[in-house]
């Protein structure tokens, strides 16, 4: 996952996991990026919880169609 290489320190996982739920591993790995790209537009080393959860966001939203 992208996500190793950035700090994850102060991410809420258990909220993230909550709001994840049923998705697909797929899915998960999207988020995964999405998270990740977010952080690298914003020129961070650190991924937050609002970066997790508008990709967990945006991929139930292009799941519902």
């Amino acid at each position: 996952s992208r996500l190793a290489l950035f700090d994850t320190v102060g991410v809420e996982w258990p909220s993230i996991v909550g709001e994840a739920a049923g998705l697909s591993q797929a899915e998960l790995a999207r988020i995964a990026n999405e998270a990740a790209k977010y952080a690298l537009l914003d020129d961070r080393e650190r991924i937050t919880n609002i970066d997790l959860l508008q990709a967990v966001s945006e991929r139930k939203a292009a799941a519902r169609g």
